[in-house]
């Protein structure tokens, strides 16, 4: 028999592996079975999404293999929109779909969605049946899709509702949704009402615990009470916050009532001190005034004399100034005096080195023009004459210039003569040169045309057959086809040729173009124009050439490294270097002076010289001349006779006058600066003197007043003494600073007690006659007491009777919070004892379901020993012992007062919570067990713990429901693979008993203890693309003896 209502179908559109599938669900048991990574863990994480629908809520079981966690916006694959939802049959054939719309963005929320057969609103009152969808109307994947594509949720609603399919209605808001779960639960479809934050909590920690991945860790002692209990510390605190108000007035009434006790003990303990500071600080001014008194009149009698002998030491240093400025005149004359002879003698020394100067250059010219006018002239060959500028030319190199000259003209009469025999010996050189040049060229082509016959080539090809050339062929062989290969190089470069054919060089392939003095050579299409040669033709016969080639290559090598050589030696006598011409017959007789033209054009330049040496000499005369003038003019401007001999000495003597000269007037100068120095130090000491006299005056009167002002202020405060007699016996021992430190100090402290006092409490803070005192400076201890106690006390002595009655009242203040505190904490004990009741109830259900036949799973409650729950009966006598030692304080806040109340109770030492204390978790430990038939602790295997966890989450379930209300259930086990059969035959068993479905995921499913069978659904890996299965998964009706195709098993059924 089916219960309703139940899960009919499960449907995903665009979900990653998945993608576009419709599983049905049997009515107890399902199996997704398949290779791992085909996406059976999904479903799980799928359901989630469906009834949870909220990001912060949701934590998957999973694990991608890329990222730790799998994240809900990754689940859409190919499409921005992807959905999962359910039919959910609640009467036969009686339907309504809900599921959850999925964005591929992180940012987007979740949106839960319903179909029914109608549009519908909270405030609506139409029944379930009316709204429910039948069969025909159901939407699967498909329907979702228009022409193939996706939708978004807004348009899906128009698509669905266009084609018949009922009415979508989606909801984003925590606050929308409450109204889309009070639906399911208020038409019985849900059996929790998800709309309670507490139940949505609990609801997705039993899915979540299903989940393989984060496994409910049942060794945790927080994460049991998290799960298994509501979080009731919020009652609690609200329940608090609720009696706070009140207790908050009864704590400040006790604390005003403890402020004022403090205040008045506070008060007489100030004014108290105070007395005292007051007899202490007029004892030491007393002490102080009179040791100023007669210190400073000692004093002032010692300044007073020194004032005496400072007048008369000024008027000593002021005669000696006077003196000192009276020679200062003196001095300064006999500096001007040396100043002038010294510029004078110095101003002119530059004269006396020119003239110096002068007077050498002219001594050296006359000597030079004497030579000149001496020197033998040759006669001037006008012939041979260049254009010169005789005054770049020195006298010296003249001179010289000329003497060649002459030595030239003796040995070849004329400069005529010696161009002749350049030209005939260079003709000679290079007519030899051109001889031997022209030899070495046809010995070197000769060599050439011998060398290119080498094996391999054209021509050795063309010798070896022995043929004779006409000069056209040889012309072309030599001109265009001597570096042609026969065979293919190994090494070519970059012209590099080569041939198979010897018959390339064919006299029928060569045209003559006598227009052009050349041959035209055809290769194929292609013809090259050779010049005609000069060179003999040597091919005529090649029989003799190659009987003599050897022999003549060796001749001709020897007679072009002889040419070589006597190049290379001409070149060397060309260059005027070391030669060996010597045996060279034609060359033995060369004149190095007619190497080249050099001597030829040195002697046009002396003979120009010779003949512009008489204007030379007539312009060197004049300058000496005018030389002489110059140095007449400047022996004017030098103060001393100067004579033609030693002028150099003369010169040095003179320096030596002028140094002198220097030294003298730097003396005076040094001299003028020592008196003008000590007049300014003296006149310096004298300021110094007057400064000093007048501070010494100053301090003289001074201290004068000092002990005037000590003798008055000592009248003003102690008129019955008088000073003089109280004269200290060593004055030179007493420390006045350590007196005045000393009566300061007292004087100081007594203010500032006096102004803390006085603004210590609200009766003088702002007082206008204390405020007086303290203005004027004079700090009556009187008038203070009398504002701070008031008319009705006076004086500190009238304090006792209102202390006692203060003290009364706070007693009375201190039992009133006690009691509202012990109603709240009674709150917390009562959830203490629901919380051991829930366990209780949970172990009487887990007795009744062994695990794998033999092991009973347990919950153990146990009291914290160090947080027990009974500290709270010591609460009252604990504040009254506190209060009785004067310790109760409410300084901060009643929290803090009971934290501090239960760490004396329970000698805990580290810091502990109000909301700790509020909290009935804190007073218990939660641990898991599983016991064998004695009673004895076993540790289980993996799947052992799976069913544990299972059976515990189901059992968190019950709690949460509270009564027996209809509504779908489902049962996810993902660790199927890690049960034995008998622990996994148990939750079938379960389902049945509770009204679960239950869906298993695992590779291998096991069978059933029963005989009814049950759907399953072999997902398979997609061909094209990995991210989507197959598109039919293979499905059965399975049992323990056969397997039915599901769509033909239902066919039957249908008939039936």
């Amino acid at each position: 028999m089916i219960e309703y209502p139940r899960i009919f179908s499960l449907s995903t559109v665009g979900i990653r592996k998945h993608y576009n599938q419709d599983y049905l669900l049997h009515r107890v048991r399902t199996d997704f079975t398949g290779n791992n990574g085909i996406g059976k863990s999904l479903i799980a994480d799928l359901f989630q999404l469906i009834f949870i629908g909220q990001k912060s809520k949701i934590s998957f079981g999973t694990e991608s293999f890329k990222n730790k966690d799998r994240h809900i916006h990754t689940i859409p694959y190919d499409t921005d929109d992807a959905y999962v939802f359910i039919h959910i049959e609640f009467k036969k054939n009686e339907f309504i779909t809900i599921g959850t719309n999925i964005g591929n963005k992180r940012s987007r929320p979740l949106k839960s969605f319903w179909i029914l057969n109608q549009a519908y609103n909270d405030n609506d009152k139409k029944d379930l049946e009316t709204l429910s969808l039948n069969a025909d109307q159901l939407s699967y994947s498909k329907d979702f899709l228009k022409d193939g594509h996706f939708l978004p949720i807004s348009q899906l609603a128009r698509h669905l509702k266009k084609n018949k399919k009922g009415f979508l209605k989606s909801f984003t808001d925590v606050e929308d949704k409450k109204e889309y779960y009070e639906f399911l639960y208020s038409n019985e479809l849900l059996p929790i009402n998800l709309a309670i934050d507490e139940n949505m909590d609990a609801f997705a920690k039993v899915i979540q615990s299903f989940s393989k991945a984060n496994s409910l860790d049942t060794e945790s002692d927080k994460i049991l009470k998290d799960f298994l209990f509501e979080n009731s510390l919020d009652t609690l605190q609200s329940k608090y916050q609720s009696n706070k108000e009140k207790l908050e007035k009864l704590i400040n009434e006790y604390n005003e009532l403890d402020e004022e006790i403090h205040t008045i003990e506070l008060k007489q303990e100030v004014l108290g001190d105070l007395k005292e500071l007051q007899q202490l600080k007029n004892e030491s001014q007393k002490k102080y005034l009179i040791a100023k008194y007669h210190i400073n009149y000692f004093r002032y009698d010692k300044v007073a004399t020194n004032c005496t002998d400072t007048s008369d030491k000024i008027k000593k240093e002021t005669d000696f100034i006077s003196n000192l400025k009276k020679g200062v005149p003196k001095i300064e004359k006999q500096i001007g005096i040396t100043k002038s002879e010294y510029d004078t003698y110095s101003n002119a020394q530059i004269f006396f080195i020119n003239y110096k100067n002068l007077f050498n250059t002219r001594s050296k010219k006359l000597e030079s023009l004497n030579q000149l006018q001496k020197m033998k002239l040759p006669i001037i060959d006008q012939a041979n004459l260049v254009e010169i500028d005789i005054d770049e030319y020195g006298d010296q190199i003249i001179i010289e210039k000329i003497n060649k000259l002459n030595s030239a003209l003796e040995k070849y009469g004329t400069i005529h003569n010696i161009n002749e025999k350049t030209l005939s010996q260079r003709k000679i050189i290079t007519e030899y040169k051109e001889k031997k040049t022209s030899e070495l060229a046809d010995l070197e082509a000769l060599n050439r045309i011998l060398s290119a016959g080498e094996d391999g080539s054209l021509i050795a090809q063309i010798i070896k057959n022995g043929r004779n050339l006409t000069v056209e062929e040889e012309t072309v062989l030599f001109g265009l086809l001597k570096n042609v290969h026969l065979e293919k190089p190994d090494n070519p470069s970059k012209g590099t040729q080569f041939t198979k054919d010897s018959s390339l060089l064919k006299y029928d392939n060569i045209e003559d173009d006598k227009v052009n003095s050349g041959y035209w050579f055809k290769v194929g299409a292609l013809r090259t124009f050779v010049p005609y040669s000069n060179e003999k033709q040597i091919f005529a016969d090649t029989a003799k050439m190659k009987i003599a080639k050897k022999k003549k290559q060796n001749a001709i090598d020897e007679q072009i490294k002889s040419i070589k050589n006597e190049l290379v030696e001409i070149l060397k006598f060309e260059k005027g270097d070391v030669n060996n011409l010597s045996s060279v017959d034609e060359l033995k007789n060369l004149n190095k002076n007619f190497k080249d033209f050099s001597l030829y054009e040195s002697s046009k330049i002396a003979m120009s010289i010779a003949e512009s040496l008489s204007t030379k000499i007539l312009t060197d005369q004049k300058e000496l001349a005018q030389s002489l003038q110059e140095l007449e003019m400047l022996e004017k401007k030098i103060p001393i006779k100067i004579t033609d001999e030693k002028i150099d000495d003369q010169l040095t003597s003179y320096i030596q006058k002028i140094a002198a000269k220097k030294s003298v007037y730097k003396e005076l100068q040094n001299k003028l600066k020592n008196s003008k120095s000590t007049i300014t130090q003296k006149e310096d000491n004298l300021t110094t003197l007057n400064e000093l006299l007048t501070a010494k005056e100053k301090e003289r009167d001074d201290l004068k007043k000092q002990y005037e002002d000590a003798l008055t202020n000592f009248k003003k405060h102690f008129k019955l003494l008088n000073i003089n007699d109280l004269k200290p016996t060593n004055l030179d021992s007493i420390d006045l600073d350590d007196l005045s430190k000393q009566h300061n100090k007292h004087k100081d402290n007594y203010i500032n007690a006096y102004g803390k006092a006085s603004s210590q409490f609200d009766t003088t803070k702002d007082d206008l006659e204390v405020k007086n005192q303290m203005d004027d400076q004079n700090y009556s201890f009187e008038v203070l007491e009398l504002v701070l106690l008031g008319p009705k006390i006076k004086h500190t002595e009238n304090l006792a009777p209102a202390l006692k009655k203060s003290n009364q009242n706070r007693t009375k203040v201190m039992q009133a919070i006690t009691q509202a505190m012990l109603r709240i904490f009674k709150l917390t004990k009562t959830k203490y004892k629901d919380f051991e009741k829930i366990v209780e109830d949970l172990n009487d259900f887990f007795s009744e379901r062994l695990i794998s036949d033999k092991y009973n799973f347990k919950i153990d409650f146990t009291p914290n020993e160090t947080f027990k729950i009974d500290w709270m009966k010591n609460l009252q006598s604990s504040t009254q012992a506190a209060y009785s030692e004067g310790e109760l304080q409410f300084s901060d806040s009643v929290e803090s007062f009971v934290e501090k109340i239960f760490t004396e109770t329970t000698s805990y030492n580290e810091k502990i919570k109000f909301s700790d204390l509020l909290d009935p978790k804190t007073y218990f430990d939660l641990s898991t067990r599983l016991l064998d038939k004695d009673g004895v602790d076993q540790t289980g295997s993996t799947g052992q713990s799976y069913t544990a966890i299972v059976l515990l989450g189901i059992g968190r379930l019950s709690i949460v429901q509270k009564e027996d209300r209809k509504g779908v259930k489902f049962l996810i086990l993902e660790e199927v693979s890690n049960m034995d059969k008998g622990n996994f035959n148990t939750f079938p068993n379960i389902a049945k008993e509770f009204g679960y479905q239950m869906l298993t995921m695992t590779p291998e499913p096991y069978g059933s203890n029963e005989n009814e069978g049950w759907y399953l659904h072999h997902l398979i890996e997609g061909y094209e693309d990995v991210n989507i299965n197959y598109a039919m998964p293979s499905s059965y009706f399975k049992t323990n003896e056969s397997r039915e195709d599901l769509s033909d098993y239902l066919k039957n059924i249908n008939k039936q």
